[in-house]
Formats: C-alpha cells, structure tokens, sequence
C-alpha cells in the first residue's frame, strides 16, 4: 500500500550546503567556524585594500573565545576591541519583538507550503483511488462475460443431452466417423462445461448491477485509504517561552566567549573599551566615538606592538632563529636617535644588567637602558625609521693554527663574548648532509664519505658557506674554526665571496700542541679520542707546510692578519684579539656611515685585494699621490702592498674612486 504521506512532509524540505551549516552552528551554538571560511570573510580585511590601508571596524567579530586562536595564529590583532554591554532584560526587550515577527512569518510561509502539499497528497490520492475503481470495473464485467458464456455452455450441453433422449434409447450399430477437427471442438466443449467458474469465488459474485458501485467503491478505499494529514502546529504561547529560552541561552553564551576574548585581549595587551548599550542609540554612539577617540588620533605606531624581553631570553631567540637581529645589531636605537653612540655594540653577556631587549614584529631590538626601552616601546617607528643609524655588521672571523693549539677554545670564547657563530669543517660537513639532503652538493659529498675518499676542498667551503648562511651566523657573524689552511681553501673561500675580516693566526710551536694534548689524555670526560704524540707530529708538520704559503698569499691580498705567539699571557692574547675586532669593525661602521655623505673614507682595515684596486677601483691618479702633486707638484707613488694607513675612498655622484697617500 502506497504512503502518500511520507512523498510530502509537512515540514520544509530542503538541504544547505556545509558551508551554511558551520555558520550557523557558528551563530547558534557557538562553535568555531573553520579557517577556509574565516579567510574569505576575515582575513581580506587585513592583507588588501580599504582596510590595510584606511582601517576598519568590524562588527560582530570575534564573537566566540576560537576566533581568538585564528588571531592569534594569523597575526590579525585588533587595535582595539569595543564591547556594547547590555542586561538580559534590556535585550529581550528590544530583539523579542524580532523574534516573534520572523516566527510568525515563517509559520504562515510554512502553513502555507503543507496546504500546497496537502492538496497534492490528496490530488495523488484521488487519482489513484480512480485508476483502481476503473480497473475493479473492468474486472467486473470480465468476470459478468465469463459466468455468461458459462452458462450458455451449461444451456446448450443440457439442451443436446435433452433432444437425444427424445429420440429413444435405439443405440446406433455403427460409430458416426468423424474427423480431428470435430474431434477438437468436442474435446473443447467438454472442457468449457466441465470447468465451473462459481469454483474461484469473487467479491463481484454476490453484487448485482444495483449494488455493484457501493462493492467497488468499498474494495477501492480498502486498497487506498484516505491520506490522514494532522499537523501539530506549535502554539503562540509556546513559541514565546521557547524564543525567550533561546534568548537567555545565547545571552549565556555569549556572555562566556565573550569573557573569554577580554583575557585574550589583556594576554595580547589589546585594549578593551566596554560601553554601556543599555541607554539610547545616539548616547551610545557618542560614548563609543569618544572612547576610541584614543585609537584614532594616533601616532604611526598605533598599529605596532612591542614586547620586552629577557636578555637570555632573546639570545635564545635568535639562536634559534626564531627572530632576527635588527639593522641596529646590538646597538641602542634611542641612543642613535639622540646622538649618543657608543664606541662599540653592546654585547648580551657583558651588558645583562644594563640592556631592555624588545621584539618588534620579526626583529630584537636592544635598548640601554629602561628608560630608553619605554620611550622605544611608547612609539617605536620613530626610533626604527631613523635616517642616520650604524649598520648592523656581521663580524667575520677565522682562527687558523696548529693542531691541539686551542683554536675551538678561542672561538667559543669569541663566541660568547660576541655571539658569533662557530663554524667547523666537520660541523660544515654535517649540517649540508642533515640540512639539504637532496641537493647536489651533499649527493656528492656522500658519494666522498662512502668510498672512503677525503672530502676535496671543491666540495668543504660550499659546505662552509652553507653553515655561514644560518641566522645567527647572517646577522651576528661567524668564526671559522681551523679554517683555511691551504692557498687552495682560501681561494675557493674568495670565489665566494666570504672573506674574514680578520685572520687570528697562532703562532704556537710543537710543544704548546703535545702540552695541550696531555691535559686531553688526563681528562676521562673527553669527547673523541686523542691522538698519538706521532700523529700529532705527522699533522704539525703537514700544517706547517701547508700554512706557510697560505699565510703568504694571505699577508700579501688582504693585509688583514693578526699574530698571536706564545710569548704573551692567553688573557693578554685575548684583548689584543677583542681591541683588533673592535678596531676594525669601528673602521668599516665608519665607512659606510659616511657613504654618500661627500667625504673621503678610510679602507686601511677593508680587505680590498691587489687584483680589486688596481683593475676596478683605481681611479685616474693610479698609484699616485694627488695631495702631494697639488700640494708639492711631485709624483709620489704609493703602494697598497706594503701598506693600506693611505688607502681612501671618495665618493663623487656614485662614481668610486680610489687614491692612495
């Protein structure tokens, strides 16, 4: 039996996209709404145009405590939040109305839609319920034909039966021939009789032509019942507590996220301005225009945030990378601002008591003093746009000398006190391997080690300049630990463009080797094995070999060598190195402060080689003095081979020229 009903519910029936539904699970029940969807309405706002560059205000949102974390995670912080707080009372008051009007609306849509849809059950029904009376009809009058033709059969085999027992009882002697197709017809005949169709009863057998229309009229609602279409419409009085519930639900709520999004703004140091809604539309609008008054009116740092930090805790930073170093280094920005530069950059370690480090978006900033810290976190575009500043210089070192001579003590050292990067050859090695995998350069620096080949130089200082690259070593510097020791490394390492400032060169004998090299073999906490005293022999003298024409090459291209013997103290060898790095990286401070700035600039501490100065940089004068040819009308020849105190710079419309004195 067909159910007409279950074809046309009595409620609307339709589908909304997912899309749709997280929305009003959003607004309703306050769960998050994913990101996918939060990028299309919220995120436009901060990344392009009105609202990157004119501001807006965006009503409704955040609304629950997960639009904080998507804030949170994307950087799009407010500058502040503004919270209309109103009674429950009063709020019922003004959106109940609101409620009651849409829900009568919909009941009278929805009313509107079963009666269309009942009066299609019903049409269907009908039409059905008339299909099967005209087919019970012609059911009757098959069954009326066959009972007719039944009879006539009976009347006609009696009527024979009847007339052949008039004629006597005389048997003929002889049997009438016949032929199949009479035979057939007989045979035909007698199964016609024989079959009695009051065996197969039938509800049109006892109807009669009067009562027929009631026996087909009863046997078709039988098979198709009339459709019961009740409909519990939900009342008025229940449809005012439910919408009043709602509305102390959402309150409820809303009224927790929302408690929830004012400790996120305290956490992320956002201001929380809350009026009071509950008065007229033109006070509230008045008392909100006036609070905001703050954000409006406001410097171009409005929009940035600053946070302090600890000392170890920014060192750690970047380390790790996570943040970089400012265009200032270690260098205070308030200090710069006011004409008060230092002689040299502050150094985390030594100044931990004295420096206010500050994260400023992706940089660490570090201040001199508190007082400098809040006039830079009060408005810290004004410090960081600052035309005239002391550019932030990598320090580049290298420590070159015999083995077990105390080079990788000297470099941590180095790197403490200035938060260089150490960089090693074997370290080199390994982070290419761990880091880059697939590149080129370690496929063959792999293929090397499992042959059991040495690593060439071809392959060692791109591996180099590969652990030069990491964030502490690009903004801070680095020190190569025993490295270059050949003419060949150092070549390689200028064909990169990575040249030290300063080469630290211990001259230290044999004895200071095997001397270190006891104390190693007295320490049962080492690391890696000790060499042999003959190994240790075998690898001095190679170094020695090795070193000697490097050290010439070296002393002669960039005349940047400084000489540690074992005559002095370590701690008297440690300043000369520390009084050497501030000299130099003062005079390259100095060099590009003055650029552009019309004025001659020293390049006695730059490494400028032979082949740099006298193909590209040379100017008109050559090697000639042009003081002493204006002055004395003499030609004095100068030579950079020797000596570099002369060697200036001076720039005239961007075209560099190079005079020697």
């Amino acid at each position: 039996m067909k159910n007409f009903s279950e074809e046309y519910p009595v409620e609307e029936d339709y589908q909304i996209s997912e899309d749709v539904e997280n929305v009003r699970n959003y607004l309703l029940y306050g769960r998050d709404l994913p990101d996918h969807i939060l990028n299309v309405l919220v995120a436009p706002w901060w990344q392009s145009d009105p609202g990157s560059s004119a501001g807006f205000f965006y009503a409704g949102y955040p609304l629950r405590s997960g639009d904080a974390d998507y804030i949170r995670r994307h950087g799009f912080f407010p500058d502040a939040f503004l919270y209309l707080s109103v009674p429950e009372n009063t709020l019922k008051k003004r959106i109940f109305r609101i409620y009651m009007d849409l829900w009568e609306k919909r009941q009278e849509k929805l009313k509107q839609i079963v009666a269309e849809r009942d009066a299609g059950i019903m049409k269907e029904w009908q039409d059905a319920k008339e299909e099967r009376r005209e087919q019970l009809f012609d059911e009757y009058r098959a069954r009326k034909h066959l009972l007719e033709t039944y009879a006539d059969a009976v009347y006609e085999m009696n009527r024979k039966s009847t007339a052949a027992m008039s004629k006597g009882s005389t048997v003929p002697s002889e049997t009438p021939v016949t032929t199949p197709a009479e035979n057939a017809a007989k045979s035909t005949e007698s199964r016609t009789v024989s079959w009695n169709p009051l065996s197969e009863p039938s509800p049109f057998d006892d109807a009669t032509s009067e009562t027929i229309e009631d026996v087909i009229e009863e046997l078709a609602t039988a098979e198709f019942p009339e459709p019961i279409l009740e409909h519990n419409w939900e009342s008025k009085s229940d449809a005012k507590t439910r919408i009043s519930g709602q509305i102390s639900e959402w309150f409820e709520l809303d009224s927790s996220d929302i408690e929830k999004l004012q400790d996120f703004a305290t956490e992320e140091n956002i201001s929380w301005i809350e009026i009071n809604a509950a008065p007229p539309l033109e006070v509230v609008i008045l008392n909100s225009l006036a609070a905001i008054s703050k954000v409006k009116l406001r410097t171009p740092s409005v929009f940035e945030s600053v946070f302090r930090i600890s000392v170890d805790n920014a060192e750690n930073l970047l380390s790790c990378g996570y943040y970089f170093l400012s265009k200032f280094g270690q260098w205070c920005p308030v200090q710069i601002f006011k004409g008060d530069i230092p002689v040299q950059m502050y150094t985390p370690q030594n100044e931990k008591d004295l420096m206010f480090p500050v994260i400023h978006r992706k940089y660490i900033y570090f201040t001199s003093s508190k007082e400098n810290c809040d006039l830079f976190m009060k408005d810290p575009m004004k410090y960081i746009n600052q035309e005239s500043y002391i550019p932030n210089l990598p320090i580049k070192l290298a420590i070159i000398g015999p083995p077990k001579s105390g080079k990788s003590k000297l470099a941590e050292e180095l790197s403490r006190e200035f938060g260089v990067k150490v960089v090693t050859p074997g370290q080199s090695l390994r982070y290419t391997l761990e880091e880059i995998p697939a590149s080129s350069l370690s496929i063959a620096i792999e293929e090397k080690l499992r042959s059991g080949a040495h690593v060439p130089s071809y392959l060692l200082v791109p591996s180099i300049e590969v652990a030069t690259m990491v964030p502490r070593g690009a903004t801070q510097g680095f020190v190569l630990d025993g490295f270059p020791n050949t003419e060949e490394e150092s070549q390689l390492l200028e064909n990169l463009g990575i040249i030290p400032y300063i080469f630290i060169i211990l001259q230290y004998g044999s004895r200071t080797s095997e001397k270190n090299l006891k104390k190693l073999s007295a320490n049962l906490y080492r690391e890696a094995p000790i060499y042999s005293a003959e190994l240790l022999h075998y690898k001095y003298n190679s170094w020695k070999e090795a070193i000697t024409k490097n050290l010439a090459r070296l002393g002669f291209e960039n005349k940047n060598l400084l000489f540690i013997t074992e005559d002095n103290s370590k701690w008297k060898s440690y300043q000369d190195i520390k009084k050497k790095i501030f000299v130099v990286m003062n005079s390259y401070n100095k060099y590009f402060q003055g650029i552009g700035k019309g004025s001659a600039l020293s390049l006695e501490h730059s490494c400028i080689s032979t082949y740099e100065f006298g193909v590209r940089r040379n100017s008109h004068f050559k090697n000639y003095c042009p003081v002493c040819l204006q002055s004395d009308e003499a030609l004095v020849m100068g030579s950079i081979q020797n000596d570099r105190g002369g060697l200036l710079e001076y720039n005239v419309i961007s075209v560099t020229k190079m005079l020697c004195l």
